[in-house]
Order: C-alpha cells, then structure tokens, then sequence
C-alpha cells in the first residue's frame, strides 16, 4: 500500500512537470484512494483544481485539508464527495 502510494505521488509529480495537470490530478486521487486522509495529495488536489479554474473543487479540498490539519470532527463531510474523500479524519484530542 505505501509503495502504491509513492508510486502514483511520483506518477502525479513527473504529470506536472510536463504540465499535464489533468493526468497529475488523476494520480493524486489514485493516492487518496490508498490513503484517504493524505495530507500531500489533499493539497495538491486543491492547489490544481485552483490552477485549473474549478474553485468549487478546489474548495472541497482545501476544507478536507483543513478539517485533517485540525481535527474539527464535529461535522459529517458532505455525500457529494468522493467516497474516499470522505474519510473521517481521526481525532485525538487532549
């Protein structure tokens, strides 16, 4: 499972230096597929869907990232999601 994820982490970044950000953003959603609450691809689905001019996407990703980086539990994530983006991030609290 971490070397699929490194795999297509690597797959997503060489997309991007030949600027095929479609294909990076294909990757990238391969790695939340094997790792959900991945921090890295979660940023960089937002940062290339802002690229992209897709706000309303970007957008779900930024507030993924945010509810993981701060383990804000409280709310359900919506079901327009993608299911594997709607993985709850878990929470430690002291």
């Amino acid at each position: 499972m971490a070397a699929d994820v490194s795999k297509h982490l690597d797959r997503a970044k060489r997309f991007l230096e030949k600027n095929r950000v479609e294909d990076a953003i294909a990757a990238y959603k391969a790695v939340l597929d094997e790792s959900p609450q991945h921090q890295e691809a979660t940023q960089a689905l937002g940062d290339l869907y802002a690229r992209a001019d897709q706000p309303d996407r970007a957008s779900v990703y930024y507030g993924l990232l945010w509810r993981y980086t701060t383990a804000s539990c409280a709310a359900p994530l919506p079901r327009s999601l993608p299911s594997a983006s709607r993985a709850t991030p878990s929470c430690s609290r002291s």
